[in-house]
């Protein structure tokens, strides 16, 4: 059996929800059915796509391989579909095409750009690796892309990719608003050797090998409690006191979520830019950082307890 696009999109769903049983409802199949096809898309890949334990289903190295490449491939799919019926029914418009990890940035820039390039349309690309979002505008699939970097994990980018910084900021620690040590206004990391944590799956560029780097330079090995790979179940286990998680400042805790942040700022993550020499928006870099920053300011406004000193 060949891997077709439909597989690819079985596979992503999988992914995206980390559970067999929530895919197939998504997928508006049966769980049996859905199985069964998981089993035929692995025989043909060759080995597990997907390791399954209590809580559900985490990608193996062959599996998330498969998924970031496949969401590239999907992408230019629908990319491709969409472009033929807008040239078949006369609505073509030169668009921006914007990439971007889920943060402060994306979708505020994307708000700014289309205010200042009115005769195109912005299309956003979310992606989750870094790595991916950078492939994607090397390859000129992308015009530019919004991604994060950690010290020591810093993304290379290659001669006719260029970037630029937006922001360093800190990394917080989330957790619900009952436990503990939701009372404190900051936190020392050193003093969460003992607390579980809930970490997603690696994004191919550093996190979060990072945040396990930084906890061994603070003298201990974190607990990891539930790795996910799906925000819903992330703010579920956040909200009923599952463990703490390591975020941005700007992270937008939902109601029962709060978030702290860590004395001395041990761990920082940088707002990078990235674009196309041959983009549209090459020519615009300095208009395009400054909207960057703009859009990091506006949601970075609305959170200022989250940072060291913030105050209530």
């Amino acid at each position: 059996m060949d891997i077709e696009p439909r597989h690819l999109r079985i596979v992503c769903a999988i992914a995206d929800e980390g559970s067999i049983t929530r895919a197939a409802a998504v997928l508006g199949i049966s769980q049996p059915a859905l199985t069964a096809q998981l089993r035929r898309i692995e025989d043909a890949a060759g080995a597990p796509l997907f390791a399954r334990h209590l809580r559900g289903v985490e990608a193996t190295a062959l599996g998330q391989y498969l998924i970031d490449r496949g969401r590239a491939i999907l992408a230019e799919l629908d990319d491709l579909a969409g472009g033929l019926r807008q040239r078949a029914g006369g609505e073509y418009v030169r668009e921006l095409r914007l990439g971007g990890v889920s943060g402060p940035i994306i979708v505020g820039l994307a708000d700014r750009l289309a205010e200042a390039f009115p005769d195109r349309r912005v299309d956003i690309r979310a992606e989750y690796s870094p790595r991916l979002l950078l492939d994607l505008v090397a390859t000129g699939r992308l015009d530019a892309a919004v991604v994060l970097d950690y010290p020591g994990h810093e993304l290379a980018t290659p001669a006719h990719v260029d970037s630029a910084l937006v922001v360093t900021d800190a990394v917080c620690v989330a957790m619900g608003a009952g436990h503990a040590l939701a009372r404190l206004e900051e936190l020392d990391l050193a003093e969460l050797a003992r607390e579980s944590w809930v970490l997603p799956r690696s994004d191919g560029a550093g996190w979060p090998e990072y945040f396990l780097r930084s906890c061994s330079q603070a003298g201990f090995t974190p607990r990891v409690g539930h790795r996910v790979g799906e925000t819903r179940l992330l703010h579920e286990l956040l909200a009923s006191g599952r463990g703490l998680v390591p975020c941005q400042a700007t992270f937008p805790a939902p109601e029962g979520v709060v978030v702290r942040p860590l004395r001395g700022t041990p761990m920082l993550v940088r707002h990078r830019l990235l674009w196309h020499r041959d983009s549209p928006l090459a020519e615009h870099a300095g208009l395009f950082g400054a909207l960057a920053e703009e859009a990091y300011g506006a949601c970075a406004a609305l959170r200022p307890r989250n940072r060291p000193g913030g105050g209530a």
